[in-house]
């Protein structure tokens, strides 16, 4: 029997590789408190530390550059502004100032907001946390004198972490990387973030795979339905083999495609951000005045040739939030564009159509909260807006 596990799918596709297990580059849970003897070199040793880091934070950043657009590579400079002196880098030197070592000092400030971001509601702001961690461990790398490890990655490497971090991604040459398994994570972290942009089959939320147990071992790799499966058998393999030849196939006839000119049949262009430039022109006409955006509704009276929805009664069916919900990749690439076009204004709204429950209103609601939280990373000065619904289904009241 073929040895299966199982987590959260982060990113569709099916990898078939080796697993290469990473380990955090230093253990922050282990560092005691120590008065510093000199004060002035625990921060000139820091100060050091943080430029090693701020260093490797660039170089991974270049490495990914051709494999990610401009809003997922901002996520790196995320990263450096949270090495800010004004960030986590002046608290660190407060409390050296106030007497603990280097070491101790950055223990305290990595745990506090660790600490902090798992207590919050937001499952975006949530993930934050395994980003400080991670920086936090990586500072401390260099405070130990230790250097970076050096790992050998097979031509095709499956990367395995208890928590994945852009970072770690960064690490290994992209030729050779075809999927990541993090124990812990979800789909709102800044890694799953990067290997959606990647195309990189992930599977996260692996708590029971046994990760002292599967370095060097064959893997596959089911990012459709979150499974893991270990050594698995002749039979099993030759299956899931086809599946990643038909995939390829598609991926070579997509890459034939996309340095054609973006214009329909008939020769008219639609520019990149068409959606988000027609949006726009609504909000800056009626300003003051607020403007009330819904979101998709499709499904009953209203249908669309190149999405067809098959049901035996449409119009109490599968239509409307549902339909969006069930496909975040439309949800979302519509969201963002409302709040990139309400960037300076504070009149947008956005409606949720069909809704039947209080569950739907949740699950857009960490949606858009998501979307907000990104483009906010990205750099736009957007505040969230106010979400309502559309009453127009009986559920909805009752």
């Amino acid at each position: 029997m073929d040895l299966r596990f199982g987590g959260v799918a982060g990113v569709a596709g099916v990898a078939i590789g080796t697993a290469t297990v990473i380990s955090p580059p230093a253990d922050l849970g282990s560092v005691p408190d120590k008065a510093a003897k000199d004060i002035e070199k625990e921060i000139a040793s820091f100060q050091e530390a943080l430029k090693l880091v701020r260093r490797d934070i660039k170089v991974v950043g270049r490495s990914l550059a051709q494999r990610l657009r401009s809003e997922e590579q901002a996520l790196f400079d995320v990263y450096l502004r949270m090495l800010d002196d004004n960030a986590l880098a002046g608290e660190v030197v407060s409390r050296i100032e106030q007497g603990n070592w280097a070491q101790g000092a950055l223990r305290e400030v990595v745990s506090e907001h660790v600490h902090q971001f798992s207590m919050m509601g937001d499952p975006y702001l949530r993930e934050r946390a395994t980003d400080i961690k991670d920086l936090g461990r990586r500072v401390l790398a260099y405070l130990q004198e230790a250097a970076p490890a050096s790992l050998e990655f097979t031509d095709e490497t499956i990367l395995v972490a208890d928590e994945l971090t852009p970072a770690m991604l960064g690490e290994v040459p992209s030729e050779k990387l075809v999927g990541l398994v993090s124990v812990h994570g979800s789909s709102n972290s800044h890694v799953a973030i990067l290997a959606r942009s990647m195309g990189i089959p992930t599977i996260m939320g692996a708590v029971d795979l046994p990760l002292t147990r599967i370095d060097g071992r064959e893997l596959i790799l089911d990012g459709y339905s979150g499974r893991i499966y270990v050594q698995p058998s002749k039979k099993l393999l030759t299956a899931y083999s086809d599946i990643v030849r038909c995939e390829q196939e598609q991926a070579t006839e997509l890459e034939a495609l996309k340095d054609l000119p973006a214009e329909t049949t008939d020769g008219f262009v639609m520019p990149l951000w068409e959606q988000a430039d027609t949006y726009r022109k609504q909000i800056e006409a009626f300003s003051p005045r607020p403007v009330t955006m819904r979101t998709l509704d499709i499904g009953g009276d209203k249908a669309l040739p190149y999405f067809p929805i098959n049901e035996e009664n449409p119009f109490l069916g599968w239509r409307g939030i549902r339909v969006t919900l069930d496909h975040p990749e439309i949800f979302l690439v519509q969201v963002r564009a409302m709040l990139k076009a309400g960037e300076g204004y504070d009149n947008l709204r956005i409606m949720l159509p069909m809704v039947t429950s209080v569950g739907e209103v949740e699950d857009a609601s960490r949606q858009i909260d998501r979307a907000v939280r990104e483009l906010q990373d990205e750099g736009y000065a957007i505040k969230r807006p106010l979400v309502g619904v559309m009453v127009e289904v009986p559920a909805a009241v009752y």
